[in-house]
């Protein structure tokens, strides 16, 4: 059985090699110039294992040889996916142009990237992209321009054909393009009632590119921050938290004003589907207490349905209740937070795109209170699960903690 595997093994490795040479001279197939240089080291580094065969020492590189098949795939696929859609490239972000949003923002505000991570948006960029690792590489190794004396409370990126054209035209209006795009409500409202303020879009070279600083006016109204890079492609923080949680659904108590609500909805109960929200109350003013409200974990983290297989979440309409007394306030969080196809885009009947609001997500609510808080409850409307062949829905859920 041995001999057979690495038999094959052997056959699929000369296969692959011979592929890359049809992709490297194939003037006829249409691929970049990019992935021609990846093709030939991809050559290059499987040569080795040839030669291993020939000299009977197979097994030190047999370990990557699944490794090699993947990545050869992947080159073809992206390539093909790049030919049969070419409206499709506007929305893939290269390395050059990941690398100058990384250069721009972190020059702009000197924030690394777990702070950045909490206040990018991103609007019509292909949904499984990640800038963690470039912008980490820059923010590492380079300091920041002069940080100016107002800083952003975010910022909108994107890169489109449309503003491509516009640009060039000097007729671009970021506000009136944000309104036509399939971005949450939530955002739009915030843009029309201008709790949301814009400025001017920051020079990065390109002049595809979108680097759009963002203001938020009411922090009363609104949300600080609201971000989808997420956690495409990491752990998130709170696995700690999380692996400990019993009893799904529940909550806890962390510390004198500070509560965690916790679920657990997938059938097995794998430690990757808990989700919680952190609560802690300042009641500096106890007539208008202030809940700091932050939604995590990995299933509301991803942009795509493909990323966490078999489970991915939107919670719908969250909402968080404070009793004071025997009066009950009622607030929404936002309208969706978590991967929901309802802000994909489609591109010649295509999903790459996705606009979806991510975890972590943070707001702060203040609310009236003429007595000390009693009870908090914590929910959502709905739960919408994406397993990457369709969506269910799950109903109504609300946990209370009474003080």
């Amino acid at each position: 059985f041995k001999f057979q595997i690495h038999k094959y093994n052997f056959l699929l490795i000369l296969l692959l090699l011979i592929s890359f040479v049809f992709l490297f001279f194939n003037k006829g197939f249409p691929i970049s110039s990019h992935n021609q240089i990846t093709c030939f080291f991809g050559f290059l580094l499987l040569l080795p294992y040839v030669f291993s065969r020939v000299l009977k020492k197979q097994k030190i590189f047999d370990v990557y040889f699944f490794s090699f098949i993947a990545t050869g795939a992947l080159i073809f696929t992206q390539n093909f996916s790049m030919a049969a859609l070419p409206s499709f490239k506007f929305n893939f972000l290269s390395i050059s142009q990941t690398n100058k949003i990384s250069r721009v923002i972190y020059n702009n505000t000197g924030w690394f990237f777990e702070e950045a991570r909490r206040k990018i948006f991103f609007v019509n960029t292909m949904k499984e992209m990640d800038l963690r690792l470039i912008y980490q590489n820059y923010s590492e190794n380079n300091k920041p321009d002069m940080i100016p004396d107002k800083m952003p409370d975010g910022f909108f990126v994107a890169t489109d054909k449309d503003s491509f054209i516009k640009n060039n035209n000097n007729l671009f209006n970021v506000k009136s393009w944000l309104l036509d795009q399939s971005i949450p409500e939530d955002l739009k409202v915030g843009l029309r009632e201008n709790w949301i303020l814009l400025e001017k879009n920051l020079p990065s070279d390109d002049p595809r590119l979108l680097i759009v600083p963002y203001f938020v006016m009411d922090k009363m109204q609104f949300s600080l921050h609201f971000q989808n890079v997420g956690y495409p492609y990491q752990k998130i923080p709170e696995d700690k938290v999380f692996a400990n949680l019993k009893n799904f659904p529940g909550t806890v108590k962390l510390a004198e004003k500070s509560f965690l609500f916790y679920w657990n909805e997938c059938p097995g109960h794998e430690s990757f589907c808990t989700t919680g929200v952190f609560v802690d109350i300042d009641d500096s003013n106890p007539k208008m207490p202030e809940l700091k409200v932050n939604i995590r974990g990995a299933t509301l983290s991803v942009a795509s349905e493909w990323l966490i297989s078999g489970w991915t979440q939107a919670w719908v309409r969250p909402f968080v209740k404070v009793t004071c007394g025997d009066k009950t306030e009622s607030r929404q969080i936002m309208e969706s937070i978590g991967f929901n196809n309802k802000y994909s885009v489609y591109i010649e009947g295509f999903n790459f795109i996705n606009n979806s609001i991510l975890a972590p997500f943070e707001r702060s609510i203040v609310v009236k209170c003429q007595t000390s808080i009693s009870e908090i409850s914590v929910g959502r409307e709905l739960t919408v699960i994406d397993d990457g062949r369709g969506g269910h829905e799950l109903p109504r859920q609300e946990l209370v903690h009474k003080l």
